[in-house]
């Protein structure tokens, strides 16, 4: 409808005008120009919105002289000589032509259209950029245009995409051309510097709803390497195994094997699938770490090597004094990476940086019954990070003989990009606060990215109280960080401290608070309008830690500027009162 009203008010115009037009020198307007869809663009750096490929393209126009030849070129913005395609027509008895054509077949790439009459001065310009032909799986709904380098980016259901590029663009800094289907969309690269191929980019997409979409991005020269640079440290334990895109769930279902000719899955008691998407490194059952006879995965084979002599279960490779990691790889994307507890022994060698808890566990055999608790232990990295595993060592009561463990360790990397990993929301939604049990406000530049504030409070302001909205309504803040905080001088800081329902993320928000001192009268301590040898006295009742009123106002009490009301203070405001002499340092009065 809009668009009707708006040719109707264009035609209006040009009855109107016709007369005046008609008797000008040669020349000629647009009156108007669409894809089918949007008004193609006056300006080639300020395109509203791409143009599909196969779209029509129409222009309206009026041309003077009336019945005059007009000609339509249709050229590559950025290389003039590169023409698609030449359309001449007359216009008509009142000068009105109007043109349509297709852009079927046209290349990715912004588009000049020029107008124009023999005689006239020059062509008017309308301009429009076609977006690469494939919209991206898994992100269809998202982005109408991702490109890097020129090379479309397809995503898949886990919404990560590799790209791989030429031996030339290494060192390089990509070029991304993104644009989503929502324009009030924003789009948000990390690293936001430029980093150089290879890299590994998070691409965030925030919606005006407050919803956010992650995608995960590897630039490399090699095959899809998600995760690379996997190192085992013993030779005999090289035959590990990466498997992407596996389940994992709370039933056979939907889950994944933990190694190949076992059905442990991993899980979470009570939950719906932790994730679809994650990637595996497993080996199989029959190599705990120095198995290389299958015949030894019997539990009462007579022949199976001692605990000792299998480097899995060995204390060398704990990555301690000296030692080698067991295992080491790159992840290209953030992301929780889980190790399996099989035996449930705490994991001797765990260099305490894993955690553990009930939230996650393993289970035994076809969903049935899980194991005690605390068998999975998790640890989260960034894009980039080298993740380094430890052995799982000799548990404290194991013999070096007939004990027959033949149970391989399974490593599992849940991607955030997925989502996010239960039990990893350490956000805040909101985060308001009163100043003297006053109305409630709103911290209005608040963002839950953001974890620094300053806040300006007036001179007397006693105390502030903060209330804070949880992303995640499991999460934990401590009880003490929503309690009223004195604020006795000029600036104070408090944190906020939020820990994740499954322990696993930890995030601080620090609060800066600053008093306003442009207007406090310093010396005037009881507020009585006057600097008095009764504001000294109070002074020294507060100093010997005799009670004084509610709401006096103790930073108009620091006259000699060291950030505390003392005795100091007092024998200036004193010095003041009987007209003694002040160094230049000592305020007194509004400064």
């Amino acid at each position: 409808m809009k668009h009707i009203w708006k040719k109707v008010f264009i035609w209006l115009m040009v009855l109107t005008l016709l007369p005046v037009y008609s008797a000008s020198a040669a020349g000629v307007g647009i009156l108007s120009a669409t894809d089918g869809t949007n008004d193609i663009s006056t300006s080639a750096e300020q395109i509203p919105a791409l143009t599909a490929p196969g779209a029509e393209i129409v222009i309206e126009g009026l041309a003077s002289p009336a019945e005059s030849e007009v000609t339509v070129q249709v050229r590559s913005a950025s290389e003039p000589a590169d023409v698609k395609y030449v359309y001449q027509q007359k216009s008509d008895k009142h000068g009105m032509f109007s043109f349509r054509f297709s852009t079927e077949g046209y290349e990715p790439d912004t588009y000049a259209v020029a107008v124009n009459v023999a005689g006239a001065k020059q062509a008017k310009m309308r301009y429009f950029r076609i977006a690469p032909p494939q919209v991206p799986e898994g992100a269809h709904d998202v982005f109408d245009c991702f490109t890097v380098n020129g090379r479309p980016v397809s995503f898949d259901d886990s919404k990560y995409a590799f790209v791989e590029m030429t031996a030339q663009e290494r060192d390089t800094v990509p070029v991304f051309d993104i644009s989503t289907v929502d324009k009030t969309a924003e789009v948000t690269l990390t690293p936001a510097s430029a980093a150089k191929i290879p890299c590994a980019v998070k691409v965030a997409v925030s919606f005006a709803d407050g919803t956010e979409k992650v995608y995960s991005l590897v630039l490399d020269e090699e095959a899809d390497k998600r995760i690379s640079n996997l190192v085992v440290a013993d030779e005999r334990a090289s035959d590990y195994v990466i498997e992407d895109n596996i389940r994992l769930g709370d039933s056979t279902e939907n889950a994944s094997l933990v190694y190949s000719d076992r059905t442990n899955v991993y899980w979470r008691s009570a939950s719906s699938p932790i994730f679809a998407g994650a990637t595996q490194i497993k080996r199989a059952k029959s190599d705990a770490g120095g198995f290389t006879n299958d015949q030894t995965t019997l539990p009462n084979e007579p022949n199976a090597p001692k605990i000792s002599s299998r480097p899995y279960y060995a204390g060398a490779y704990s990555g301690q004094n000296g030692e080698p990691y067991w295992m080491s790889f790159t992840v290209h994307a953030d992301a929780t990476v889980f190790m399996s507890d099989g035996h449930r022994q705490g994991w001797p060698n765990n260099d305490g940086t894993w955690k553990n808890d009930s939230y996650y566990t393993v289970t035994h055999g076809g969903g049935g019954a899980s194991a005690s608790g605390k068998n999975l232990y998790y640890k989260k990295f960034k894009a980039g990070d080298t993740v380094q595993i430890p052995n799982y060592g000799i548990p404290e009561g194991w013999p070096e003989d007939g004990k027959q463990e033949w149970d391989p360790p399974a490593f599992v990397v849940v991607w955030d990009s997925n989502g996010t990993v239960e039990g990893t929301d350490a956000s805040l939604a909101a985060l308001s606060y009163q100043l003297d049990g006053g109305e409630r406000a709103q911290l209005t530049d608040f963002r839950p990215d953001l974890d620094h504030y300053t806040l300006v409070v007036g001179s007397s302001t006693t105390q502030i109280t903060f209330d804070a909205v949880k992303s995640d309504e499991a999460a934990l803040i401590a009880p003490e960080d929503l309690e009223p905080v004195p604020l006795n001088k000029a600036v104070t800081e408090h944190k906020i401290r939020v820990v994740s329902a499954g322990g696993i993320v930890e995030k601080t928000y620090t609060v800066t608070i600053k008093k306003d001192l442009s207007n406090l009268f310093y010396g005037d301590v009881n507020n009585d309008g006057m600097v008095s040898s009764d504001d000294a006295l109070w002074i020294l009742r507060r100093e010997v830690g005799l009670a004084t009123p509610q709401g006096f106002n103790w930073l108009a009490a620091d006259v000699n500027g060291d950030g505390e009301a003392t005795s100091d203070d007092a024998l200036w405001i004193l010095r003041y009162e009987v007209g003694l002499p002040l160094p230049d340092k000592i305020m007194i009065g509004i400064q």
